[in-house]
């Protein structure tokens, strides 16, 4: 179902962007990755040796906003009563 111009979304916005503007805004958001390739290619070849630390600085990085940003929100939700349970199977 298209977007009408000036029709409400979900949330209340009125200024809904159409299905071909998005897509024409994600063709232009990805052409600087070609450009980017090559410097990073010759990147990650000279600092080779550095690369398993930097990764696992990444992802130690990335635990960290997990456990300091993201479960305190969302314990702070389900205090509120705004999360909801897995109906999954084997519960309940």
């Amino acid at each position: 179902m298209p977007i009408e111009p000036g029709r409400p979304c979900a949330d209340g916005d009125t200024d809904a962007v159409q299905t071909s503007q998005a897509f024409w805004w994600s063709i232009a958001t990805s052409m600087p990755q070609p450009l980017v390739a090559v410097p990073s290619f010759v990147f990650v070849t000279a600092f080779r040796a550095l690369l398993p630390v930097a990764l696992g600085f990444a992802a130690g990085c990335m635990v960290w906003m997990v456990f300091a940003e993201l479960l305190p929100d969302a314990l702070e939700d389900a205090a509120h009563g705004k999360a909801r349970r897995s109906q999954g199977q084997g519960q309940g």
